[in-house]
């Protein structure tokens, strides 16, 4: 089985941009990105390489929930990255998948699921932990290792669904809920009928989980991207 490397492309050039010492200009970036990612690649040595990207269009995410990702502040930084990322997408183009309305989580589970190759993620999103498999592995550069798989993947995504994201401004469903609760919710055969049984103060526990779910859970991608990712992700492979 072949192997195949993925980089999470947005994700790799700011932590390569933010270990730049001296002068920050989107030169020195783009170059310290670049060494970052090649460091990467000649470390795992894959038979084949994609940067997966976020779409410059509004994401399907965002008319889920209007507030998704609304409370990253722009700034000189995030601008300069930004142009690292269209240069490099410029210059690689052969390289690189992006799709209208996605983001690069959305082209990395297409990754996952429509090909048979030996996967590794190169990001430090936790998000990917739901993808982790026998041929999938997630690799944390920031930590300079590998994600363990959750011993309860299903359940850890009810807890993540329930908790919300900050990272992404995904809200709680209920805040302060305990580990504990989780657990004999999720044990129930009605986890959200025994939830909103004992919080009875929101009376839209379950349109709220509904909503990050879909936020969260890479199952819940829209059927019709799907299959346009499907799609993108069997041309990409055939053109090489």
């Amino acid at each position: 089985m072949k192997h195949l490397l993925v980089f999470d492309l947005s994700n790799m050039c700011y932590i390569g941009s933010g270990a730049v010492q001296g002068e920050k200009s989107v030169e020195q970036y783009f170059h310290a990105s670049l060494k970052f990612l090649r460091s990467q690649y000649r470390y795992f040595k894959p038979e084949h390489v994609v940067f997966a990207c976020d779409h410059e269009s509004a994401y399907w995410r965002s008319a889920i929930y209007s507030d998704y990702k609304g409370h990253r502040v722009d700034n000189e930084f995030k601008q300069k990255v930004r142009e690292v990322i269209k240069r490099f997408k410029a210059e690689n183009s052969h390289l690189c998948i992006e799709h209208p309305s996605c983001e690069a989580d959305d082209i990395i589970y297409a990754l996952c699921q429509y090909t048979d190759f030996r996967i590794t993620i190169v990001s430090s999103d936790g998000d990917f932990e739901q993808l982790i498999s026998d041929r999938v592995r997630v690799f944390n550069p920031g930590q300079f290792g590998f994600r363990i798989r959750p011993r309860d993947v299903a359940f850890s995504l009810f807890v993540k669904c329930i908790r919300g994201d900050r990272g992404d401004n995904i809200p709680s469903v209920l805040p302060m809920i305990t580990l504990k609760r989780l657990q004999q919710a999720y044990a129930h055969k009605e986890p959200m009928a025994f939830l909103q049984q004992h919080y009875r103060f929101n009376s839209e526990l379950e349109i709220d989980y509904q909503r990050n779910r879909t936020l969260i859970d890479f199952n819940c991608i829209p059927e019709d991207l799907k299959v346009a990712l499907q799609d993108k992700v069997v041309r990409h492979f055939e053109l090489l």
